[in-house]
């Protein structure tokens, strides 16, 4: 795991800006350049640096939203003997409404930002879907962004994004919050002039996602995260988000300092720490070994059909709002990573997913890890090794990080989902643990920088 965001403050001069949720494209393994789109945040005190996330005039602060989204693009370069990234150029875009823009190469090989747009409030606004050519041209590696279209699909919602698009290809997934299922797929046939997709290309059946949400009660949702790279001759691959009411991650111990505790209801060798299982509430702390129990408000339930979750209504919006609230914490949900893949063939069935996973960081973990970037690695040894996948995410709404995982790692996270579909309880959402290396150094571009985890077993 590596953090760029001091480094990337830096190099651009955005001292009291929040970076966070950077998408990623390779641009030259030969000389180890990238390009990153990272979404930027003011407060509306200008002179106020990017603090922890719930601190007043923090990202997560009323105070701190009524401030300014912007956007950055950078080409960066990781020299191949290791250390620190050099910008060699850099485009500041310091007010707007696109948010969490992802990267990815079409059918043409051009590069094409995938972005939502927001138009008035969370209650009564909308999102639109845009998509955009990014140029880079010259030795100076000078940034453009071409027009705009809308991508517009018949079935959409009024708040609609994180749709997947899938690299090398015009299709993109549509990812049907907060069922994740079915499949659904569209083609835009030319991302110059995205055709109106009035019925998908494919719709194939996700019942391990339908089980999951159903047998939570509507408590755990997943959706998407990164673009999908071509993993195999048979599979894409992508890393979705999940997302858990914390309820069912966390509880109230009355009148006694709280600290961090992860029920672990595997065994070590595994290495591997199971956060939620079979419906228990399984984490049990407070951020600070100051605060106490008292300091955390929090509406206990089961996580399961017993206690169905409120709709996406009112009654929804008002139960994230008000019904828990832990200190230097997310108010809303605990995020997680996810691997799944898919046949590169119609009607592009969901053959593999992971368990839900977050990086490793139990002493900084404030709920929130976002996937948004994804690239294959390459290797000294591809035909021994087979592709890694290097990951960029937000943290906190306040960071920009990067992992790593092996090969070898992929392939031991990614389990059929008919294993899994055969009782969605046993789905496991775990903390990786912090002994197991899950990269040698030598194996890929992007270097592990300490980042550790182990395999994920059904």
């Amino acid at each position: 795991m590596q953090d760029l965001t001091e480094t990337l403050k830096k190099s651009l001069n955005l001292a009291n800006a929040c970076l966070f949720n950077p998408g990623l494209v390779n641009l030259s393994d030969r000389q180890g350049t990238f390009i990153m789109s990272i979404r930027a945040y003011w407060s509306k005190f200008r002179n106020k640096p990017c603090i922890r996330s719930k601190d007043a005039g923090g990202p997560w602060s009323e105070e701190w939203w009524s401030g300014t989204n912007g956007y950055v693009l950078a080409v960066l370069r990781r020299p191949l003997s290791g250390g620190s990234i050099v910008v060699l150029s850099h485009k500041v875009i310091r007010k707007t409404n696109m948010e969490d823009v992802r990267l990815f190469r079409d059918d043409r090989g051009k590069i094409r930002m995938m972005f939502n747009r927001g138009f008035g409030d969370h209650e009564t606004g909308h999102t639109k879907v845009q998509v955009a050519e990014l140029r880079i041209s010259g030795p100076s590696f000078e940034l453009s962004i071409g027009p705009e279209q809308s991508l517009i699909f018949l079935g959409q919602q009024r708040l609609e994004k994180n749709w997947v698009p899938w690299e090398g290809t015009s299709l993109m997934t549509y990812t049907n919050y907060p069922f994740f299922a079915p499949h659904t797929v569209m083609d835009w046939v030319d991302y110059d002039k995205p055709r109106v997709q009035l019925k998908p290309v494919a719709n194939s059946p996700a019942p391990f996602f339908e089980k999951v949400f159903r047998d939570r009660g509507g408590w755990i949702r997943f959706s998407g995260g990164t673009p999908a790279v071509r993993l195999d001759k048979e599979r894409f691959v992508a890393v979705g988000h999940a997302v858990g009411d914390l309820s069912c991650f966390h509880k109230k111990i009355p009148e006694q300092p709280i600290k961090r505790k992860l029920n672990q209801h595997l065994s070590k060798e595994l290495g591997m720490k199971t956060v939620l299982r079979r419906g228990r509430s399984a984490i049990e702390y407070n951020k600070h070994s100051d605060g106490l129990a008292e300091n955390i408000n929090m509406v206990e339930h089961s996580c399961n059909s017993s206690t169905p979750a409120p709709g996406n209504g009112r009654e929804w919006w008002d139960h994230l709002k008000y019904s828990h609230d832990i200190p230097q914490h997310h108010q809303f949900w605990e995020y997680f990573f996810f691997l799944y893949a898919w046949s590169v063939e119609p009607p592009y069935q969901i053959t593999h997913i992971s368990h839900a996973f977050i990086p490793f960081d139990a002493e900084d973990h404030s709920g929130v890890v976002f996937p948004t970037g994804l690239q294959l690695l390459r290797h000294n040894k591809p035909e021994e090794y087979g592709p890694s996948l290097g990951i960029s995410y937000g943290k906190s709404d306040h960071s920009v990080m990067m992992m790593t995982l092996s090969a070898a790692t992929v392939k031991e996270y990614l389990q059929p989902t008919h294993g899994a579909n055969n009782n969605p309880l046993h789905y496991k959402f775990c903390a990786l643990d912090s002994t197991v290396p899950i990269m040698s150094h030598s194996e890929g571009a992007f270097q592990s920088s300490g980042l550790s985890g182990s395999s994920l077993v059904t």
